[in-house]
């Protein structure tokens, strides 16, 4: 895990390559609240996706 500035640091970084596709793994809300697209996964398999805000 990582400690809140680090994620911080991540976040930031990744907004100044917005136009990329990224995928990425996440166990906090806030790691992923400017994503585009949640997909959930259990035991490997999708079990829900769809915009944040439905969440």
């Amino acid at each position: 895990m990582l400690d809140s500035l680090s994620e911080r640091l991540i976040q930031e970084s990744l907004e100044r390559i917005s136009q990329l596709t990224l995928m990425m793994n996440a166990h906090r809300l806030s790691t992923i609240v400017r994503v585009d697209k949640v997909v959930m996964l259990e035991q490997g398999c999708i079990v829900e996706q769809g915009r944040l805000k439905s969440y």
